[in-house]
């Protein structure tokens, strides 16, 4: 048998081309591969389109709480980690970090204490403070089903937590489930105070319209208010206000809503749900200047700031509409940009009324109201549909609402209709 050497060789070169091809194609491919991951992995920053651009807006100044935060930090320096000591000075600044965000409008505060939140779980995981604060900082970051996920395996736990459980309660009216918070509030009388317990019963009548039996039942606080927390001082005389302005009493509403504001001042508290709710008290009985004073200087809250825009363009104050305007839409393509959803209300009530879209507005308001459905966020919803003008659409709002059991008289259609807020 003849063998063609001279075929085999020449088989041999073409395999080797072959074969270095085939490397120099694996090493290009894999090149690519490497750039596009280093890319993915180190992405641009967002660069802003101008210098004059506002990527964020800052507290315009430190509260006193501030200097408690550095105390307390200063505190936890001389601590061992094993000081008894330890998980008292961790949930007090944790607290700190929570109420300092709430009265700032300064979110960062919460990434301060989701970043000490997680040490402290890394190191006991079944701490019942922890626990209950990852729920707290899940609430404010409206992540609600989560925070109701982590209350209720502490309860499995800690069943006589009474914190935990008004907690729970809250969270479960905020998402519209009045059954459960009921339920939830039962199991506080077993273990809080009388104050505790009317504050859960109240909310509850509150929302499903039992307006005179929730009033009954917080004048039985009234006579020891002076003996309360000043955070359930208010909550109590604003939540008097609120069920009198249901009422339509006029003068007493307006009586405790003073009252609410005195002891917020008096106190150094910026209670911006108690501005909102004497705004929209006072928008109603068309005192437009007052609200207008009562919201213009206001720049931490996006709810208070759409009321002064509207209110401004109402009164005349053009400069300060378009200024609130612009800064409104950095906020919320800051959010965007961001990938947050907290202030989906007040992203719907901002495209109604001062985007003029009231289909848009109606879509927000819709994905809003599948993660909270507060009366605010009923409202927002229910004027969306009614300026959208579709009675299919109105009546889909109509029965999502009528489903959870909230009966409140300021969704009354021909009010909302009228009103500029």
């Amino acid at each position: 048998m003849k063998i063609n050497h001279a075929k085999s060789t020449q088989d041999e070169k073409w395999g080797r081309r072959r074969l270095l091809h085939y490397l120099l194609l694996f090493y290009i491919v894999t090149l690519m591969i490497f750039f596009l991951l280093v890319k993915g992995a180190m992405a641009e920053p967002y660069l802003p389109k101008s210098e004059t651009q506002i990527l964020a807006y800052l507290p315009t100044k430190l509260t006193p709480l501030s200097n408690r935060i550095k105390k307390l930090e200063s505190r936890l320096i001389s601590y061992s980690a094993d000081n008894r000591q330890m998980e008292e000075l961790q949930e007090a600044l944790l607290k700190a970090y929570l109420q300092q965000a709430r009265v700032a409008a300064d979110m960062r505060y919460l990434s301060y204490a989701q970043k000490r939140l997680d040490q402290w779980l890394q190191k006991t995981p079944d701490s019942e403070k922890a626990r209950l604060l990852d729920a707290q900082i899940k609430q404010y970051n409206h992540h609600f089903d989560d925070a109701i996920v982590v209350l209720t395996a502490l309860l499995k736990d800690y069943p006589n937590n009474s914190e935990a459980w008004s907690l729970l309660s809250n969270l479960q009216l905020l998402t519209g489930n009045y059954v459960a918070a009921s339920a939830s509030c039962k199991q506080l009388s077993l273990s809080s105070n009388l104050a505790e317990l009317v504050i859960c019963q109240s909310n509850i009548k509150i929302r499903t319209g039992l307006l005179n039996e929730a009033y009954t039942l917080l004048s039985v606080l009234l006579p020891v208010i002076d003996n309360m927390p000043i955070e359930q001082q208010l909550w109590l005389v604003t939540s008097l206000a609120e069920i009198t302005i249901q009422q339509d009493k006029k003068n007493l509403a307006e009586r405790y809503l003073k009252q609410a504001v005195t002891l917020a001042a008096n106190n150094d508290i910026n209670d911006a749900y108690l501005t909102r709710v004497y705004t929209d008290f006072l928008i109603q009985h068309s005192r437009f200047k007052l609200a207008f004073e009562l919201t213009k200087n206001n720049k931490g809250d996006a709810g208070l700031m759409i009321r002064s825009a509207v209110l401004a363009k109402k009164t005349g104050d053009d400069q300060l509409y378009y200024d609130n305007k612009a800064a409104l839409i950095q906020i919320f393509d800051v959010e965007k940009r961001r990938q947050k959803n907290r202030h989906l209300r007040e992203l719907a009530l901002f495209t109604l009324l001062l985007l003029d879209d009231a289909t848009a507005a109606l879509t927000i308001a819709k994905q809003n109201w599948l993660l909270q459905k507060e009366p605010e966020d009923a409202r927002i919803l229910m004027k969306s549909a009614l300026t959208v003008g579709d009675h299919e659409q109105i009546h889909w709002v109509e029965a999502a609402i009528e489903r959870t059991g909230l009966i409140d008289l300021r969704l009354d259609k021909v009010r909302l209709g009228e009103s500029i807020i």
